[in-house]
C-alpha cells in the first residue's frame, strides 16, 4: 500500500463521492468521517522519528506522513480497531464507540489510531499519544 500510494486519490475520491451523495439525499448535515483502514503490521505504519518504525527504506514512512497531512487524511490500524472493540465490548460502549472515536480524532486535526495510541504532531514532529487522553 505505501509503495503503490493508490490511498491518496482513492480517499480522495470517496471523500468526494461521500459528499455528493450526502448532498444528493438531502443529508448534507451528517457528519462523514472518512478513514483509511490498514492491515499489516503497525511498524510499517509508524514515522520515521519513532524507534520502532519499519518503514524508512525508500523513505515510505515520510512519504505516507507527508500525504496524510497535504491531504487531511486519517488512517486506522486493523490492529487497532481490534483493539478499540474489545474496549467498547469490555470496558465501556459508549466511549470507545467507533462514532465516539472518530468525532475525537478526526476533528482535532489527528492523523492516525494504532493500537498503542493516537498519532499527531507536537509542533513540526509527529508522536503517539494514549487514546484516553482524547475521550475523557
Amino acid at each position: 500500500m505505501m509503495q503503490e500510494g493508490r490511498y491518496v486519490s482513492q480517499m480522495i475520491s470517496y471523500k468526494e463521492e461521500i459528499l455528493k451523495n450526502l448532498q444528493e439525499v438531502d443529508l448534507s448535515n451528517i457528519k462523514s468521517y472518512p478513514v483509511l483502514l490498514i492491515d499489516g503490521r503497525e511498524n510499517d505504519l509508524l514515522f520515521s522519528n519513532h524507534i520502532n518504525c519499519t518503514s524508512k527504506i525508500g523513505n515510505q514512512s515520510d512519504i505516507f506522513y507527508k500525504n496524510l497531512v497535504e491531504h487531511d487524511l486519517f488512517f486506522i490500524s486493523a490492529t487497532a480497531l481490534w483493539a478499540l472493540s474489545l474496549k467498547k465490548l469490555l470496558i465501556d460502549k459508549e466511549k470507545y464507540s467507533i462514532e465516539n472515536v472518530l468525532s475525537k480524532m478526526i476533528d482535532k486535526k489527528n492523523y492516525g489510531l494504532v493500537s498503542a495510541g493516537v498519532i499527531t504532531k507536537n509542533g513540526s514532529d509527529f508522536i503517539v499519544e494514549p487514546l484516553d487522553s482524547y475521550l475523557n
